[in-house]
């Protein structure tokens, strides 16, 4: 049967105005701990929700995942707050905190990987060339926040490739505080692209060729930037659009056999 809700919910960080909350979708009938994956939603930095992934969700946890779908905070374009790199302190906790809790979750913290599509694939990009911007928070103290493997869907994975839109490129210069001309540290700080080096975790990184919303020379400087550091990743880049990739039968088969080839959910 498939499940339309997350089993569980939890909040795992708070501020005055919103709770930030992970929900999953445990593996049925399967002994613990088990590999957990993070699942970040797409929407860009204004918009999405995490529940959005339940049709990711499903397929993990029937494979014996721990489907961990996290919510972060959005940006506000009329407020301009929680603009970057909120979202990236957001989910960087998040996977602390799946590791501070992982035995009630009955994840195995040496095996957690992160996916997402679209600006949720620029983020696991992130938790995957990254460590934590800040080690405040004394119940997680200490712990990391670099995920063990990254699935990368039509992500914005250069920032330093121009959109094609003005829109995007409007939205997006508000939430890094300036054009790319106005706060370039912003931009490539922000890219996962421009962080790469030789302890970035393995990656698959699937753009589709005919996305009509992010370049896909994004990706494609990625897998430059993987390949040059020695990098452990495969590129594939499919035959669809934006939104179609994102439920593409063929990207799913692709992600699925990266994600048992590097967290083992049989083990």
């Amino acid at each position: 049967m498939i499940r339309t809700q997350p089993d569980q919910s939890f909040e795992y960080g708070h501020d005055d105005r919103e709770r930030q909350v992970v929900h999953v979708l445990q593996p049925v009938g399967r002994a613990t701990p088990r590999p957990g994956v993070i699942l970040l939603h797409g929407g860009g930095p204004t918009g999405g929700t995490p529940l959005q992934d339940l049709d990711w969700a499903e397929p993990l946890a029937a494979r014996g995942y721990v489907a961990l779908m996290v919510g972060y905070r959005l940006f506000d374009l009329e407020t301009r707050r929680s603009p970057w790199p909120t979202q990236l302190e957001d989910v960087q906790r998040a996977v602390r905190w799946v590791r501070a809790h992982a035995e009630a979750l009955g994840v195995d913290p040496s095996r957690i990987g992160a996916m997402g599509h679209s600006s949720g694939g620029h983020l696991a990009g992130l938790l995957g060339t990254t460590d934590v911007l800040h080690d405040h928070d004394p119940g997680l103290r200490g712990r990391s926040s670099r995920v063990d493997c990254v699935v990368s869907i039509a992500a914005d994975a250069d920032l330093m490739v121009p959109y094609r839109d003005a829109e995007t490129t409007r939205v997006v210069s508000a939430w890094l505080g300036g054009t790319v001309g106005e706060a370039p540290d912003a931009w490539r700080t922000a890219s996962p692209t421009h962080n790469v080096d030789s302890h970035t975790v393995p990656f698959l990184v699937l753009p589709g060729s005919r996305d009509e919303s992010v370049p896909i020379a994004m990706s494609r400087n990625l897998a430059v930037a993987q390949s040059a550091a020695g990098v452990d990743h495969i590129a594939a880049e499919l035959a669809a659009g934006h939104h179609d990739i994102g439920i593409s039968e063929v990207a799913r088969a692709r992600w699925l056999e990266f994600l048992a080839d590097r967290l083992h959910p049989e083990h």
